[in-house]
């Protein structure tokens, strides 16, 4: 080969990676633009603030509010989110079948006879992103429908599920869940029934009755009943007028339980009416006022709002802070035996006579509180000391924290946090108590007697645990 051929072959080289240098970008940008246009809108749903149906003569708007959608028409109600994000995406998955541009229509063809030059069904996306698609009529494929974004006179070929979605009724936009409260987010509720009222209150992490009586509550009875409750299923919304309600029977004197919520929400009342034939769906005929119409609720509604004060009640004797608890003081007999904490643990005292006092054995002794059930709740007489052997008692225990300090709430020292008082066993084997957290008589197992020792050589470490 000679120089002059290996010279041209160079420069052939040479052009040719000059060409697919420049070339290759401006021939892959089609086939970029061409995945693009396969689906109809470039979609976030996430920059998605509102949304507006158009059926006809009917506007459904749905708006962002704050992690929730709100839905109006003829009303306002809280939206489905489900509902929501199935519509999102749909339309940013919204396939593109075939197109047919404005120059390619023939002079007899006209954009009306695709039912879109005054389309009666429309959605419009706004916030970050705005979008809006007109409806037209079904296309030559099963399940496909012509459409048009605004502004634009091109026409695409898309698949009908979006526009399904859209076509529902107002009811279905809204959401089937009866709140979206969580246990936490109730500060107190009332139930009232046949002319009596059971109100509970959120104190911190604590629940407490306070009608029809002050007493204890099982913090997990009480979110069970009202996680239950909260999420219940809405089966259908009935009527949006709020005029005749005594045709489903609620009135003055419907059942009804009032939430108290701390999400800066009004007090809302859910009144349950009359029971709902099995033909006609079953359930149960009711009104909530934040959801602003007569709704039919599952039967199970109905069996939650009998609830009484008992299904809720604490059946532990005593409920016990650990970090907050710095002394205990058992006396029995004219008898005291103190159990204070310091830097090392615990240490016991009577009288002249001090001793260690393991973590263990204090840990065994306050879980007896915990694991002890209340057997019976007994309405405190006038004269404890007649009746029930508490005044004074057989045995006591008082239970204190200590402040180091002086604060605004309360001076250095000792103070009292609680207090349980017992009877001796009555002929009958029955134990009785009173504990500072609740004004009631109990009648606990008379097995816990002999667990509580004012014995210090059952609380030296060298002795066998408490059982």
């Amino acid at each position: 080969m000679n120089r002059y051929i290996t010279a041209i072959l160079f420069l052939v080289a040479i052009a040719c990676g000059v060409s697919i240098f420049f070339l290759q970008p401006w021939l892959q940008k089609p086939r970029s633009e061409e995945v693009c246009e396969n689906f109809l809108l470039s979609l976030d749903p996430e920059k998605i603030r509102s949304i507006q149906i158009h059926n006809g003569d009917d506007v459904i708007r749905i708006e962002r509010r704050g992690s929730n959608w709100q839905v109006a028409s003829k009303m306002q109600d809280r939206a489905s989110p489900e509902i929501v994000a199935q519509i999102l995406q749909a339309a940013k998955s919204l396939r593109v079948y075939d197109k047919i541009s404005a120059g390619e229509f023939k002079k007899e063809l006209d954009i009306g006879a695709f039912g879109l030059k005054w389309p009666r069904q429309s959605l419009s996306l706004a916030g970050d992103q705005k979008a809006e698609i007109w409806f037209g009529n079904d296309a030559a494929i099963r399940g496909r429908i012509y459409a048009r974004k605004q502004n634009s006179k091109t026409v695409y070929v898309i698949s009908d599920q979006l526009q399904t979605l859209i076509s529902r009724p107002f009811n279905v936009f809204r959401d089937r869940q009866l709140t979206q409260w969580m246990p936490d987010q109730i500060r107190s509720f009332v139930i009232r029934r046949n002319g009596n009222e059971l109100e509970v209150q959120q104190t911190g992490n604590r629940w407490r009755m306070t009608r029809p009586l002050e007493a204890r509550v099982n913090t997990q009875k009480v979110y069970q009943f009202l996680d239950t409750l909260l999420t219940s299923p809405i089966l259908e919304f009935v009527d949006d007028e709020s005029g005749d309600l005594e045709k489903f029977g609620i009135d003055d004197q419907a059942v009804s339980i009032t939430f108290d919520p701390d999400t800066g929400e009004p007090p809302a009342i859910l009144r349950l009416g009359s029971p709902v034939a099995d033909e006609q769906g079953g359930g149960y005929y009711a009104q909530f006022s934040a959801r602003g119409s007569v709704i039919r609720l599952p039967s199970s509604v109905a069996q939650l709002l009998e609830i009484n004060p008992g299904d809720l009640r604490e059946r532990s004797l005593f409920q016990l802070h650990p970090d907050i608890l710095d002394r205990i003081v058992i006396r029995s007999g004219g008898h005291a035996l103190t159990l204070s904490r310091n830097e090392e643990g615990w240490i016991g005292r009577q009288g002249n006579q001090e001793f260690s006092v393991s973590n263990e054995r204090i840990q065994q002794f306050l879980s007896l509180f915990e694991k002890q059930d209340i057997k019976k709740f007994l309405t405190a007489p006038e004269n404890i000391a007649a009746d029930y052997g508490l005044a004074p008692p057989h045995l006591s225990i008082e239970f204190y924290s200590v402040l180091s300090e002086n604060t605004p709430e309360a001076s250095a020292g000792p103070h009292q946090i609680g207090s349980v008082l017992f009877s001796a066993a009555s002929q009958d084997g029955v134990v009785y108590a009173q504990s500072s957290d609740s004004p009631e008589i109990l009648v606990v197992d008379p097995s816990i007697l002999s667990l509580i020792s004012i014995e210090p050589s059952n609380w030296k470490q060298s002795e066998t645990p408490l059982k």
